[in-house]
């Protein structure tokens, strides 16, 4: 994707709540997932499922992950993204 491309680039935000926002874009079969605060288990599962089932109902082939306001990443958390 060329600086260009990004310029014209066609989203939509198909999910957001007060931790998250979920931003699709169709053309590049792309999901960008922004973490809003620090998260627990329970909420980046919740989000990772969704964000899975959306995934797969639209084709979507790249997810994008902004962990910026993410500073702590369970093991726990870390062993479900891996084994789960």
């Amino acid at each position: 994707m060329s600086g260009a491309d990004l310029d014209r680039l066609v989203t939509e935000e198909v999910l957001q709540n007060s931790f998250v926002s979920v931003i699709y874009c169709a053309k590049h079969a792309l999901l960008i997932l922004k973490w809003r605060r620090q998260i627990d288990f329970d909420e980046r599962k919740e989000v990772f499922l969704w964000s899975l089932n959306f995934s797969i109902a639209n084709k979507v082939k790249n997810w994008l992950i902004d962990d910026e306001e993410i500073f702590v990443i369970t093991s726990q958390e870390q062993n479900w993204v891996v084994n789960d």
